[in-house]
């Protein structure tokens, strides 16, 4: 999977692998602009999901791939070229958590190098 995300992230001529960490990125790069645009893909799709609702969605994602080990689906799976499409952002990102909370999420983003 790793190598695959790479692979992608590396081919110009195509956009942006769509995952929570180039979500910052994805209106720098022309191709995926193009790319969003076609699609309707919403601007801040993943900013706008909770840390554990980016997790569901993780998990279910990854579930096929956990039953193929070994082989790769000959499609790939809808939620994972449109994900926009099939979960849609619960809004409760940050809701009364505190400061504790926040300096955690920081400290996690930082540690990590991936947007929560």
């Amino acid at each position: 999977m790793l190598f695959e995300d790479i692979r992608r992230f590396m081919d110009k001529s195509k956009p942006l692998p769509e995952s929570p960490e180039y979500e910052g990125f994805r209106h720098l790069d022309p191709v995926t602009v193009e790319h969003d645009k076609a699609i309707g893909r919403p601007a801040n799709y993943w900013s706008e999901m909770s840390l554990e609702q980016q997790f569901k969605v993780a998990n279910k994602i990854y579930e096929p791939i956990y039953e193929l080990n070994e082989e790769f689906p000959k499609k790939p799976l809808p939620e994972m070229k449109e994900p926009w499409k099939h979960w849609k952002p619960d809004g409760k990102k940050g809701e009364g958590k505190g400061l504790k909370h926040e300096i955690l999420l920081i400290a996690m983003q930082l540690f990590t190098a991936k947007p929560m």
